[in-house]
């Protein structure tokens, strides 16, 4: 977008204006998510959410976990980190990854969306 701008003639400044902060409670939240009996999903919204995760969980905990991710480069982060990816939006927004989820839920469970695979 910067470049699509400065081409038509404008003039631009890309300024980074957040940071990503890991709330203290997340640690123990993390571990009930990957300690959990039930099947579990994972939605990663951007590599540092990935990175963040992992490290919260322990590396040893993250094998296996199985992971939606908003796009290729969440994707590639997360298979590095040991997520199991089975879900990669192809519109990079969350609307995209919420369809992406349902699509895949639906093609698992044969249709029966909201039940127990």
């Amino acid at each position: 977008l910067p470049d699509s701008l400065r081409e038509a003639g404008a003039s631009v400044d890309v300024v980074e204006a957040y940071r990503t902060i890991v709330p203290a409670e997340a640690a123990e939240a993390v571990r009930r998510v990957v300690d959990s009996p039930d099947e579990v999903l994972v939605t990663l919204t951007s590599s540092s959410t990935a990175s963040h995760f992992a490290s919260l969980a322990g590396d040893s905990h993250i094998a296996g976990v199985e992971a939606a991710c908003i796009g290729p480069i969440t994707s590639a982060t997360a298979r590095g980190l040991g997520f199991s990816v089975v879900v990669e939006a192809t519109t990079f927004t969350t609307t995209g990854l919420v369809e992406a989820i349902v699509n895949w839920a639906t093609a698992v469970d044969g249709g029966q969306t909201g039940q127990s695979a």
